[in-house]
C-alpha cells in the first residue's frame, strides 16, 4: 500500500478485541451485566421494548460507555448511567429497525441490540431518503465508477 499509494500508516487497528478486554477488565463491567438484564426486563415489562436482548457478550458495548464515563469523571454512578442509558437506547433502536430488518432479511421478530450495528440505523434510513431524493446519487455512482476503472488500471501495473 506504501508503495503504490505513498500512505504510511504507523498505527495497527487492532479492532474490537483490546477494546473489549480493556472493557470486561474494568471495574464496572461486572456490574453492566446484570444492570442491562434488569433494564431489559424492566422496559419489556412496562411495553417500552419488544426486543430481548440475550447477547450477553455484546454487553461489553453498554460497559465501555460506561467505562469512558467512569475513568473520565471517577464516578461509579455516572459510569453505571453512562451504560444504562446507551442500553436504553441501543434496545429503542433495535425496536425500530426490526421492521425493516424483517422486511430485508426475511427474519420476522428478529431485531438487531448492538450498538456497533445499529447506531447506524439512523444515519442510514435517512442517507436512503436523501438519496432516493437526489441527483447527487447518480454523480457519486459516476464517480465512483471512474475512480474504480482508474484504481484498477495502475493496479494492473
Amino acid at each position: 500500500m506504501v508503495e503504490r499509494t505513498g500512505i504510511s500508516l504507523p498505527v495497527v487497528d487492532l479492532g474490537w478485541p483490546p477494546l473489549a478486554a480493556i472493557t470486561w477488565g474494568s471495574p464496572i463491567a461486572p456490574f453492566v451485566i446484570p444492570l442491562t438484564m434488569l433494564i431489559n426486563v424492566a422496559m419489556l415489562a412496562l411495553n417500552k421494548t419488544r426486543t430481548v436482548d440475550v447477547d450477553m457478550w455484546n454487553y461489553w458495548h453498554f460497559a465501555l460507555a460506561g467505562t469512558l464515563v467512569y475513568y473520565s469523571t471517577g464516578s461509579f454512578v455516572l459510569g453505571l448511567s453512562a451504560a444504562a442509558i446507551a442500553a436504553i437506547v441501543v434496545l429503542k433502536l433495535a425496536d425500530w429497525s426490526a421492521p425493516l430488518v424483517a422486511k430485508y432479511f426475511g427474519l420476522e421478530g428478529i431485531s438487531l441490540p448492538t450498538l456497533s450495528s445499529v447506531v447506524f440505523f439512523p444515519i442510514g434510513l435517512r442517507s436512503i431518503k436523501l438519496s432516493t431524493r437526489s441527483q447527487a446519487l447518480t454523480v457519486f455512482i459516476l464517480i465512483r465508477k471512474t475512480f474504480r476503472k482508474k484504481w484498477e488500471s495502475s493496479a494492473s501495473l
